[in-house]
């Protein structure tokens, strides 16, 4: 009888409770721990796109729509390659805002490809996932619920969805998030498993539509960052 040999793509199961750990897979890349897949701090969002900062404690108004962006500074909001499904988000000083009063919104990340970096973006980088590998990787960011000037506090529950490839904990791609900060930046991490280069982030309000409750918050500093 010949022998064959076979390249074993493993992937461990531990069950605990509803949970489903992996462990890193064959199609693993070479990059050590803590390599970042991609990094961006939204320090491109300067005072040239006309927003300003709601959480200095003067709550002042949000900057443009992300779909109403001077013409002259379209490029540089192409070049990062956040989208949205929607229209509400916002350019603040040095980070986002998501939604307006009970309009709820949402933000998606690019994929995580490798791309050239672009000047003028700042602490903003896209070294990315080689095409055909599946890595595990923690997703973080800052986030802070809106609460306005009269302590009226908006909805606390945000979602966070992984888009074409990759999985949560307990094998879904989908994680509800109580924030409980209000004005205040709290870090979010979010483990997602077998994440490719085609994978995308999408962060949301838990509202999707208008409920009559107000559904804004900020995001900033986000990083997708290799594990085991």
């Amino acid at each position: 009888m010949k022998m064959y040999k076979y390249i074993l793509f493993m992937i461990m199961f531990s069950f605990c409770g509803n949970s489903v750990i992996y462990a890193q897979n064959s199609k693993g890349d070479h990059n050590p721990i803590g390599y970042i897949y991609f990094e961006d701090q939204f320090d491109w969002v300067s005072s040239e796109f006309g927003g300003q900062d709601y959480l200095n404690g003067k709550f002042a108004n949000a900057g443009p729509r992300i779909d109403g962006v001077p013409q002259q500074l379209k490029g540089v909001l192409e070049a990062t390659g956040w989208k949205t499904t929607g229209k509400f988000v916002y350019l603040r000083l040095g980070y986002l805002q998501v939604g307006r009063r009970t309009d709820g919104g949402d933000i998606i990340s690019p994929k995580l490809e490798k791309r050239m970096p672009e000047a003028g973006l700042g602490e903003y980088s896209c070294a990315g996932i080689e095409p055909g590998k599946e890595v595990n990787v923690d997703v973080s960011f800052d986030v802070a619920i809106y609460q306005g000037v009269k302590g009226n506090k908006d909805l606390n529950t945000i979602l966070v969805e992984v888009l074409n490839a990759g999985k949560l904990k307990d094998g879904s791609t989908e994680k509800e998030i109580k924030v409980n900060s209000w004005n205040k930046w709290k870090k979010i991490v979010v483990p997602v498993y077998g994440a490719t280069s085609d994978t995308q982030i999408l962060v949301r309000s838990i509202q999707v539509k208008n409920t009559g409750k107000a559904a804004r918050f900020f995001l900033d500093n986000f990083k997708v960052v290799k594990v085991k």
